[in-house]
C-alpha cells in the first residue's frame, strides 16, 4: 500500500473508533429512554465505516496481512455451487444430515470432499478488532514518532547549516587574523615591496 492508501486507511479506523464509542454511548442512553432512533444511527454508520474498511482493505491488498493496527486480512476458502446440484450430491452420496441443505455444514464437507460441481476459491477476509482502543494509541504512536523523526530531521539539518555558517565564519577570521600577524619581514619575503605602493 501507499504511504497515501495507508493514511486514509487509519483514518478511517480512527472514525469508526469515534463512530463505535458513540454508538455505545448511545446505547447508554437507550437505556435511559425510550427512544431507539440515536442508537439505530449510530450503529448503521459504525456498519457503513465497517463495510468501507473492509472494502478499502480488499481494493488494496498489496500482500501486507496487517496494513493497519486493528485491521487483519486472512485468506478463506470461498465455495460456489448450484443449491440443486449440492442437494442432489447429498442425497446420492448419502450424506442425510445436510439434507436440508444446511449451507454452512455442506460448505464444510465440500471443503474436504471437493464434489466436481463445487469450485473452491480464494478470497480476502477482513477482521476488525473489536476494541480499537490500543488501535488508535498505535496509530498515535506512530504519527507522533513520524512527527518527532520529522522535527529531529529539520533540527539537524539546522544544525548542519549552523555549523557550516560557523566554520565558515571561523576560517574567515583566522585568515584575518593570519593577515594581521604577518611581519614586515615576512611580507618582503613573500615579495611585497613598500616602495611599490601608490
Amino acid at each position: 500500500m501507499t504511504i497515501e492508501t495507508q493514511e486514509a486507511l487509519k483514518h478511517t479506523v480512527l472514525c469508526l473508533y469515534v463512530a463505535r464509542m458513540a454508538r455505545d454511548a448511545a446505547k447508554v442512553e437507550l437505556d435511559a429512554l425510550p427512544i431507539t432512533q440515536v442508537y439505530d444511527t449510530q450503529r448503521a454508520a459504525v456498519a457503513d465505516l465497517e463495510a468501507e474498511i473492509r472494502t478499502f482493505a480488499i481494493e488494496f491488498f498489496d500482500g501486507d496481512k496487517n496494513p493497519c493496527p486493528g485491521v487483519t486480512l486472512k485468506m478463506k476458502k470461498v465455495l460456489s455451487y448450484d443449491p440443486d446440484e449440492a442437494l442432489n450430491w447429498v442425497v446420492k452420496k448419502g450424506h442425510w444430515k445436510l439434507l436440508r441443505l444446511n449451507a454452512p455444514a455442506f460448505e464444510k464437507v465440500a471443503a474436504i470432499t471437493q464434489p466436481d460441481f463445487v469450485t473452491i476459491d480464494q478470497a480476502l477476509a477482513v477482521t476488525l478488532s473489536r476494541d480499537f482502543t490500543a488501535a488508535v494509541e498505535e496509530i498515535s504512536r506512530i504519527e507522533a514518532q513520524v512527527e518527532a523523526e520529522a522535527e529531529a530531521e529539520l533540527q539537524a539539518e539546522q544544525e548542519g547549516w549552523e555549523a557550516q555558517a560557523l566554520i565558515e565564519g571561523e576560517a574567515a577570521a583566522k585568515a584575518q587574523d593570519n593577515l594581521q600577524t604577518i611581519s614586515f619581514e615576512d611580507a618582503q619575503a613573500m615579495g611585497y615591496d613598500p616602495s611599490h605602493e601608490d
